[in-house]
């Protein structure tokens, strides 16, 4: 529904947005009233002393303003809990409520300026208790104003005024519908390039970046076009989204199908793969050949030169307690042939200590009570990375910090050894990522390892999103993404110009193979790096950890295969995301808005409750009327008709119109733009559903599924928590702990909008 309009403008807020509001500033006076009032009953008898009746004063007013306020508050709680997000009309006197709070607030501001200059100005004699006690009242009354003034703030709308729709509706009648639709575009762009603009102002100004922040006002302006809603409708529709997948997901379960078996374990394809027999391979998801290296340990293992890129800020998030003190005591290396003697045993004993530290989440740990690993110990010992590398800096390593803390958390994190980490670059602009070269002695290859996402720059590359022709011998109609394109192509230009790949493989046998590893940017990035590497280095394997959806496509993604494993665990919403899903996503919020009459503050509590325990069940309440829907078909009636009824509210007459055109605007990008998928052969990491209870560990199965089974997105509490490569390690773990093949396949009906079951035969369960 549009903002609530006050004061000739519309407001970033709807009517039914005050419940909780309301709520919390009701509890928040009627506190702040009883503490007023205990201390003017304390204090009653101590302000005889000279000026005291102006505290005295403080304190009987502030207890009449927040009386007022108080009932004002229950007010508009009361009134904007009325009616759904479809009919705002039992809703209609918020506005003079809030006109009300408007005229109330006036005195309060008053009040306050009176009581700072009276507690801080005024010379009193009282006993000191009385006097900061006023004090201290008055400081928390400039805090609450403070943020306050944050929330309207929040709230504001650059395109709500009076005078822009009056200059739009003018320019309508005068030039024709064709130029308004121009004007009132430019100015969405305008507001949207604004926002990025100061979002991201450390980033210095260019051509590049000043062309991305335009490219990407454009996308969000485009995408939002002929939606009037405010945030909290559309996190309403996502909730009620959310509850019609689930209860499709209900309807799954009863589905089964009996899965081929495989036809090698993962140890054995790991041996072979070992050896060099990687032309070996066995048959997945109905005839698709799958190479032998694709197993869950090598998976694990080049998960953590991926983690590598990441430096030392994934390194302290994964070691909050103890990772500062292992990144510092990484100085021991430089530092032990320096210090004096009586040092060394110090430098020794911290080795030994780190060598037992652990838990599970750091490098060097060994399960209590067992004997040390001498192997480890004697890494920790003679090849711990440097963070004050500053001491004996390296040719190797390029814009890193002056410790050199990024390139020790590498080292860290892979247990590579000084001369065979080839090169480490952390520079970092638009369209250009940091990424290293390492030499992996475990299997005898060269790897390549791309940072993800971790900088404003970034987010700019993984947010100009078109796509372009990607240069495939015998493949037709191969397109990517346009900005990861050039992230490839960077760093082949960086490898081939240092000869780097030369310098690697000149320590290790022919045999060796060049492995490319990344995750979510660096996911994409390596997928396509592996493609315009491949005629130089035929046996190429590429790991994509939670690759961006918006990739290849569905040619390019096929033509990949044999090179390119993707891994995407439960409900990532990166591998989901393309233009052609958000559109799908954005028709079916406005659908379950149009559908639900449910209020909204009952959406949001039941949704919250839910996201944020992950347990409980939704209530069918607000899905009382969206008819009945068959779990494998997208066979739902349109909710909205061609003709207007005298009973409609305008709202809901608005929703049906921003529907019409999300679904007319969904078909123009299923023409225009080419759908695109994660690549090449994709291991699907899903959490079993018995094991989804609140406070409990997740248990993972994995499946083997194709491209077109990430066309939706999916609406959950871990849609964002599922894509930190910490949780992407931690599955595969537990995975290869388990010994686990995944060789189950799947029910096709995610391309439809829904989830899938999944059945395993090596952990039987139902989904």
């Amino acid at each position: 529904m549009p903002g609530i309009h006050m004061l000739k403008r519309n407001w970033a807020i709807g009517s039914d947005d005050f419940v909780f509001p309301s709520l919390a500033e009701f509890f928040l006076r009627l506190s702040w009233l009883l503490v007023i009032s205990i201390l003017l009953g304390i204090h009653h008898g101590s302000f005889t002393c000279p000026n005291g009746y102006l505290l005295r004063d403080y304190y009987i007013g502030t207890i009449v303003l927040l009386s007022i306020g108080i009932l004002n508050s229950l007010a508009i709680m009361v009134v904007s809990m009325r009616g759904t997000i479809r009919d705002s009309r039992p809703r209609r006197h918020v506005s003079n409520l809030l006109y009300a709070k408007a005229i109330i607030l006036i005195p309060e501001a008053v009040w306050i300026i009176l009581a700072t200059y009276w507690a801080f100005g005024v010379s009193f004699s009282c006993d000191w208790t009385v006097v900061w006690a006023a004090k201290g009242a008055v400081i928390c009354a400039w805090i609450v104003g403070f943020w306050m003034f944050v929330g309207i703030l929040l709230v504001f709308d650059p395109l709500g005024s009076a005078e822009h729709r009056l200059n739009v509706g003018d320019t309508m009648s005068k030039k024709g519908s064709e130029y308004l639709i121009h004007s009132s575009k430019s100015k969405n762009m305008h507001v949207w390039e604004t926002r990025c603009r100061c979002l991201c102002c450390c980033i210095a100004h260019s051509q590049d970046n000043d062309t991305a922040f335009s490219d990407v006002s454009k996308l969000v302006a485009d995408f939002f076009k002929g939606v009037d809603l405010v945030p909290t409708d559309i996190a309403a529709g996502l909730m009620l989204v959310a509850q019609q997948q689930e209860h499709i997901e209900a309807d799954l379960s009863a589905i089964i199908i009996n899965p081929p078996q495989s036809n090698q374990s993962g140890s054995a394809a790991l041996a072979n793969d070992s050896r060099g027999e990687g032309s070996r391979s066995v048959m997945i998801n109905g005839g698709v050949m799958q190479e032998s290296w694709m197993t869950i340990p090598m998976m694990t293992h080049y998960m953590k030169f991926a983690l590598g890129s990441y430096g030392w800020p994934f390194y302290m998030y994964s070691n909050l307690f103890t990772g500062l003190c292992r990144l510092c005591a990484s100085c021991s290396h430089s530092t032990h042939n320096l210090a004096p003697s009586i040092l060394k045993p110090y430098f020794r004993g911290l080795t030994r200590r780190l060598t037992y530290m652990g838990g599970g989440r750091g490098l060097f740990y060994n399960n209590p009570g067992k004997p040390i690993d001498p192997d480890r110990h004697e890494f920790a010992r003679n090849y711990f990375a440097s963070c004050c590398a500053c001491m004996r800096p390296g040719n190797n390593v390029h814009s890193d910090n002056i410790c050199e803390c990024h390139t020790a958390a590498i080292k860290r994190l892979t247990k590579v050894r000084d001369q065979d980490l080839i090169y480490v670059s952390f520079h970092n602009r638009y369209r250009e990522i940091p990424f290293y070269v390492a030499v992996d002695r475990k299997y005898n290859n060269v790897v390549i390892s791309i940072r993800g996402t971790l900088s404003l720059q970034d987010a700019l590359t993984d947010l100009s999103a078109r796509g372009v022709p990607l240069l495939f011998e015998g493949v037709p109609d191969a397109t990517c993404h346009d900005a990861m394109l050039d992230c490839a192509k960077f760093i082949k230009s960086t490898l081939e110009s240092k000869h780097l790949l030369e310098k690697a493989f000149s320590s290790l046998q022919e045999e060796s193979r060049l492995v490319i590893v990344g995750h979510s940017l660096g996911a994409g990035a390596a997928a396509i790096l592996s493609v315009l590497l491949k005629p130089q280095y035929n046996n190429l394997a590429c790991f994509a950890y939670s690759p961006p959806g918006g990739l290849m496509s569905r040619s390019a993604s096929l033509h990949v295969r044999d090179f390119v494993c993707s891994v995407i665990v439960g409900e990532d919403i990166v591998p989901r995301l393309g233009m052609p899903s958000m559109c799908d996503l954005k028709v079916k919020v406005l659908r379950a808005l149009c559908e639900s009459n449910t209020p909204k503050h009952k959406i949001l509590a039941t949704g919250c409750f839910r996201m944020l325990c992950q347990c409980g069940q939704f209530s069918d309440s607000s899905l009382e009327n969206t008819g009945e829907v068959s779990p494998l078909t997208d066979s739902r009636p349109r909710r909205y008709s061609t003709t207007t009824s005298p009973l409609q509210s305008e709202e809901e007459l608005l929703l049906q119109d921003a529907l019409r055109a999300a679904e007319e605007y969904a078909n123009e990008m299923q023409h225009m733009e080419w759908p695109m998928h994660p690549p090449g052969q994709i291991l699907h990491i899903v959490e079993l559903e018995e094991n989804k209870t609140c406070g409990k560990d997740p248990q993972y199965t994995a499946v083997w599924a194709q491209p077109e089974d990430f066309s939706t997105i999916l609406i959950s509490s871990k849609m964002i928590m599922d894509h930190f490569p910490d949780v992407v390690m931690r599955a595969l773990c537990q995975l290869e702990d388990k010994n686990f093949v995944p060789s189950a396949h799947r029910v096709s009906a995610e391309s439809g909008g829904k989830k899938c079951c999944y059945v395993v035969p090596q952990n039987p369960g139902e989904c």
